[in-house]
């Protein structure tokens, strides 16, 4: 099984596990909706489906593509056989890299746009002018917390899934560096 192949499966894999979570997320719906006041009915649900929507909406594309984001992690190995029958550690850390990318990306948004609906509404003018205490009450410590670890995220998330054969030489060159002994001596011939 060549490296492609692999990525193939994975990426076909982490798509199935993304619509699972979408499936479970819709499956607490009708108990989010039961358990509402109904003045907030229609925000809390919206809140809420937010993470199981982000997750159908990546991982029906991921499904989809898995063979698009195989040829992505490894260009140009779809159709050459690799010469060895087993895997390398390079193209499988790729392809974990990868996926690590997606599901820190489907984690990241949703906290990112709560983030910045919270911080929307600590913005809105009252009738004599902001409220402080309210803006105060919305966007604490937590509220900034939650928008600072969304955007870790998703800044992970995309460095992984866009450069994972980048990481995977990087690890390499790490690997290399630190492969010697820190008692032998260079010589400087």
């Amino acid at each position: 099984m060549n490296s492609h192949r692999v990525a193939y499966l994975a990426f076909k894999l982490m798509g199935l596990w993304l619509l699972a979570q979408a499936v479970v997320g819709v499956a607490s719906m009708p108990y989010i909706w039961q358990s509402s006041p109904d003045e907030s009915k229609g925000a809390t649900a919206a809140f809420l489906s937010l993470p199981w929507l982000v997750s159908l909406g990546i991982g029906v594309p991921v499904w989809l593509s898995a063979d698009w984001f195989a040829a992505r992690v490894f260009p140009g190995t779809k159709l050459e056989a690799e010469v060895t029958p087993t895997l390398r550690a390079a193209p499988v850390f790729a392809v974990g890299a990868a996926l690590i990318g997606l599901q820190l990306l489907t984690q990241g948004l949703p906290s990112l746009v709560s983030a910045s609906y919270l911080f929307g509404r600590s913005l809105e003018v009252g009738v004599l002018g902001p409220d402080e205490v309210r803006q105060r009450l919305l966007w604490d410590v937590q509220g900034k917390a939650s928008a600072l670890e969304g955007a870790t995220r998703v800044i992970l998330g995309l460095a992984l899934l866009a450069g994972p054969a980048r990481l995977s030489n990087l690890a390499l060159r790490v690997r290399r560096e630190f492969g010697g002994s820190l008692l032998e001596e260079k010589s400087d011939e």
